[in-house]
């Protein structure tokens, strides 16, 4: 128990030693709640005790201490392996999505050049041929009264590796033509996406 006695004309407050620390931590604490609560309060310490620490400092000991940690070798480890297993799992799989792409743009095409075909012989009667090519389905080859003068596609395609479209009419594999791309390698033949997407065979 703390004791405490008043001697006349002295206003000062003798404690027993043993209380001072805890004095002191409760009179930091009552210091920090005068600072940001009632800041025109003033608390009078009583003579020979201090505060012990107050809230400023010790979040300022706290802030220094998160900010100075690190990492140990160990978790850096872990993160190095698991980026690795991204790279190995994810990757492929992203990096093959522009050529996956690519092979559906070009069936796209396709399908879209052979619509503008359809139009060139409902007004011509007959398709490009093969000297023609794909030009005649974008100014008149020549010889066609009927040809429609805003032409059928607005240019010329490229296929989507930037490579021409392979033309042959009449075809070699189907009645009327054949349009091929030669795919990601721009040769004839080739597996996966180097292989060769024609209009023959859109839906395999």
């Amino acid at each position: 128990m703390v004791q405490i006695s008043h001697i006349p004309g002295n206003t000062d407050l003798r404690l027993h030693s043993g209380w001072q620390p805890q004095i002191r931590r409760i009179w930091g604490w009552l210091r920090c709640f005068r600072s940001f609560a009632i800041p025109k309060l003033r608390l009078r310490l009583p003579p020979g005790i201090e505060p012990y620490r107050t809230f400023w400092k010790m979040r300022a000991r706290t802030r220094h201490y998160t900010l100075h940690q690190g990492f140990t070798l160990i978790e850096l480890m872990i993160v190095v392996v698991i980026l690795g297993l991204l790279a190995t799992t994810i990757m492929p799989k992203i990096l093959s999505k522009p050529d996956k792409a690519r092979v559906a743009k070009a069936k796209f095409e396709i399908r879209a050049i052979e619509t503008a075909l359809g139009f060139f012989k409902v007004d011509n009667g007959r398709f490009p041929t093969t000297s023609e090519g794909l030009q005649a389905l974008v100014s008149n080859p020549g010889g066609l009264p009927d040809y429609d003068p805003d032409g059928y596609l607005p240019k010329v395609p490229l296929d989507p590796w930037k490579n021409n479209y392979i033309y042959i009419s009449p075809g070699l594999n189907s009645k009327n033509f054949d349009i091929v791309s030669y795919g990601k390698d721009g040769e004839n033949g080739g597996a996966g996406y180097d292989a060769d997407i024609e209009s023959w065979n859109l839906d395999e």
